[in-house]
């Protein structure tokens, strides 16, 4: 019973130890892609002792996993995701290439001993991996006509420490109504053409991407335009006006003359037939003669005196 409680004693004071050991860590800061190199100095081994030493790695608020561990002279390194990039070396030395943003955490060497149920921390790092903002999307949801509502998402980036959103409008200022990397406008217009840029930042640079909005072409008549509409409506007008006034004119005249055909002609007299002015035999020419007493004979032109 006293053994068992010396050794849960013991297990506290380690784990109190070892969070000791991690609030005082090391600060490291690597940037993406570079290689983390840490050194831990471990003591010389007892000669014939057993040992196992060992680089773990947690994140703030999760469980530590194993990096690799050496035993004697023999080095073991652990699936996950240092598979193929962690190299432990003897000297107590830690090297991970292409590192990432999620490498970001805390790295501890521990060793065990036979005699110790408890490991050993001899240095703890706190590494952040910084990388800047990458992959970010642009898409917009919405029709794009005139008085239409269309929403602006930018989404997908990655980056350490965490990136925000912003959206840049067509003339270099921020959009308003933006919630994280959506943003909505409301009642489009010919003064929202242009292109919109989402910028994505963190405290290591920024990315971006490019989304475009055009308005259906709705063509504004010039003043020349203009001036001729109006020109060719007045010639319209005018040549209208022209033709009712000859139209007009022609029906009075069709009027005019209907009323003259159709007004009836005066009945002429008979004249009495006039001889031609000629001497006659008497003497006396036919226009001093009467006629009255003569008769008309077969002959047109002769007449006689009435007996």
């Amino acid at each position: 019973m006293l053994r068992c409680f010396v050794i849960c004693l013991l297990s506290v004071f380690g784990c109190i130890l070892t969070d000791t050991f991690i609030q005082g860590a090391i600060r490291e800061v690597v940037q993406s892609e570079m290689p983390i190199t840490l050194t831990c100095v471990w003591p010389e081994p007892k000669r014939d002792e057993d040992y196992t030493r060992k680089w773990t790695f947690r994140r703030m608020n999760s469980k530590a996993i194993v990096v690799c561990a050496l035993r004697q002279k023999s080095v073991k390194i652990s699936p996950g995701q240092f598979h193929g990039r962690a190299v432990c070396f003897g000297n107590g030395t830690l090297h991970v290439n292409n590192s990432q943003a999620m490498d970001s955490g805390f790295y501890s060497c521990l060793e065990s001993r036979m005699l110790s149920p408890q490991p050993q921390t001899f240095a703890s790092f706190n590494v952040s991996v910084y990388s800047r903002p990458t992959g970010p999307s642009c898409r917009f949801e919405g029709e794009v006509v005139p008085r239409g509502n269309v929403s602006l998402t930018c989404e997908g980036a990655t980056g350490w420490p965490n990136v925000t959103y912003g959206w840049l409008g067509a003339d270099g200022e921020r959009v308003s109504n933006c919630i994280g990397g959506r943003c909505g406008i409301y009642g489009l217009s010919l003064a929202h053409d242009g292109t919109y840029t989402c910028l994505v930042t963190n405290a290591f640079g920024n990315s971006t991407c490019n989304i475009s909005l055009k308005l259906p072409e709705t063509r504004r008549p010039d003043n020349a335009e203009r001036l001729y509409t109006i020109l060719a409506v007045s010639f319209t007008i005018v040549f209208i006006l022209i033709l009712i006034c000859l139209a007009f004119i022609f029906r009075r005249r069709r009027r005019k003359q209907s009323r003259m055909y159709a007004r009836p002609s005066m009945s002429r007299q008979p004249s009495q037939p006039t001889a031609p002015v000629d001497i006659h035999e008497d003497g006396l020419t036919y226009a001093e003669l009467d006629f009255s007493g003569m008769v008309l004979q077969d002959h047109a032109t002769t007449w006689q005196l009435k007996k």
